[in-house]
């Protein structure tokens, strides 16, 4: 989300900076990718009003956006088919679950399950699913996404029709959790924020969709698919009517990468005219756990990417060019912080900066830390020849 949002217990609604609420006047603001989600109340002491809280989002490109107001009194936030949303979890409140709810439609008897997403930025999160018309709690859900002692990013519940959902986030231990949510049908498809990866996983020989939004300004597109596990295959359309596109389409609107490895399709000015949504389908030609982020070019300059911890994110860079990335760490964290880049071919240098610039509200305060990274490409005259294509990286790192 390329905007800032600001949060005041009073208006003074100019339209521009000097305004209320704004970049000087606010109780609470979020200016970051992913972390697009502010908490105020009572319980934050300096970031409370009484009674009306006032709100505004500039842009910092021309952008569309939702917005949801809710109140942690249990009551949950609606999940809409196939659309992310940010969450948090306060730190040092290990009983605490933000809870969302999920409305299955009454025709959707042809559902077999649901598929959701939960993808961390800070911390581990645990998922908690009620489908049997009662309320998910700890002691209470049907699934949850804890597998074989491990906290998987994604997982399938058996669907009920005509029904409601309940779904239950916690923290796995005492700290602060930062993450994204989705609940997609098989039906539909999952939308892709600018340079926020979504951590999947695919069965073999078969398709998940998803959908990316393109921004007026942009005049580039960079579809990026890094497998931790199998082969997944990437294939994008950019035909309105093309919704679900298949490895076996053809023409001058379908695009597919069916490496192994690395997938990245770049879809230029040229192929994005007249376009306003690009669709694409993961394919596992064998059964793939993987990450898939669209990433916009301005003016020839990529966005940033958010890196997820311990997630590798795959890439390719021309020789003398940059690839930008960012990674944000909680102000509290006292560990030794490794960013590790591997040439897969050719040779790779990177820089790291940080900026730290102001955040919501204590206890989620973060040091906003950009990785950007310059990837020197030096191999020799004749394993240049051999390549015939740009070298590849891919970019880990750990807490």
């Amino acid at each position: 989300m390329t905007s800032h949002r600001y949060v005041s217990c009073e208006i003074d609604n100019t339209g521009d900076s000097t305004g209320t609420p704004g970049p000087s006047h606010n109780i609470a603001l979020s200016m970051s990718y992913f972390e697009d989600t502010i908490v105020v109340g009572p319980r934050w002491h300096n970031r409370s009003c009484e009674g009306t809280y006032y709100i505004s989002v500039k842009g910092f490109t021309a952008t569309e956006y939702r917005i949801i107001a809710s109140i942690d009194d249990g009551q949950p936030v609606t999940l809409l088919n196939g659309i992310p949303i940010t969450g948090l979890i306060p730190q040092n409140e290990p009983e605490f679950l933000r809870m969302y709810q999920f409305f299955v439609p009454p025709d959707a008897t042809h559902l077999e399950s649901l598929r959701i997403s939960i993808t961390s930025r800070t911390g581990t999160a645990e998922v908690y699913v009620s489908t049997d018309g009662q309320i998910a709690t700890r002691e209470h859900a049907n699934v949850t996404n804890l597998d074989n002692g491990f906290y998987a990013t994604n997982f399938d519940v058996p669907t009920c029709f005509d029904c409601i959902v309940s779904i239950g986030v916690g923290s796995t231990n005492s700290l602060a959790v930062a993450y994204s949510i989705s609940v997609v049908t098989s039906y539909s498809d999952t939308e892709l924020q600018e340079g926020v990866p979504i951590q999947d996983h695919v069965s073999k020989r078969k398709y998940l969709y998803y959908s990316y939004q393109v921004s007026s300004q942009a005049n580039g597109l960079i579809f990026v698919v890094s497998p931790s596990s199998g082969d997944p295959d990437l294939v994008c359309s950019t035909n309105s009517t093309n919704t679900h596109p298949s490895l076996s389409d053809s023409g001058d609107s379908t695009f597919k990468a069916r490496d192994f490895g690395l997938d990245q399709i770049h879809l230029t000015s040229q192929s994005l005219s007249g376009v306003s949504i690009v669709y694409c389908g993961v394919y596992g030609y064998t059964e793939s756990s993987f990450s898939i982020v669209a990433s916009e070019e301005f003016d020839g300059h990529e966005s940033a990417i958010v890196l997820i911890p311990g997630q590798p994110q795959e890439g390719t860079v021309s020789s003398g060019e940059y690839s930008y990335y960012r990674f944000t760490v909680p102000s509290d964290t006292n560990r030794s912080i490794t960013f590790t880049a591997v040439p897969i071919t050719g040779d790779v240098k990177y820089f790291v900066s940080t900026c730290t610039s102001w955040n919501s509200f204590h206890p989620y305060t973060h040091t906003h830390t950009l990785l950007s990274l310059f990837f020197f490409i030096s191999v020799s005259q004749q394993l240049r020849k051999q390549l015939k294509t740009n070298p590849l990286h891919f970019l880990s790192l750990s807490l």
